[in-house]
């Protein structure tokens, strides 16, 4: 990551790469909405290609073995918003769906097809 220490930010996985998105900076950078991408090959760090739609923190994320899921967090009020990252090309659309109560800092697990969060 291109920062000293980034905390709140959620990570998820494909089997060829992890990602975290979110965050916040202890140079005290706004809420980050970067997503960066680590290659699990050799371990390198870059951004992704992806950019979520606004900057947060404490956010959670999980992932099916297609898609990367970041939901909740907050960028000044908590949010009930899910963001789905595509990994094939690393594009961030909003999730049709929303969380039903705004929250940071949940929880989610994954199977290979399906997500749930708490």
């Amino acid at each position: 990551m291109p920062y000293n220490f980034v905390w709140g930010c959620g990570g998820a996985n494909s089997d060829i790469a992890g990602y975290f998105a979110g965050g916040l900076t202890v140079n005290s950078v706004p809420y980050q909405n970067t997503v960066w991408k680590v290659n699990f090959s050799n371990d390198a760090v870059t951004n992704s290609l992806a950019v979520l739609p606004a900057g947060l923190h404490q956010a959670w994320a999980s992932g099916s073995s297609t898609n990367a899921y970041f939901m909740g967090g907050n960028s000044g009020p908590l949010l009930t918003t899910v963001n789905n990252m595509l990994y094939a090309n690393e594009t961030v659309s909003a999730n049709p769906g929303s969380l039903l109560v705004a929250t940071a800092l949940g929880s989610a697990i994954n199977s290979p097809s399906a997500v749930y969060f708490c």
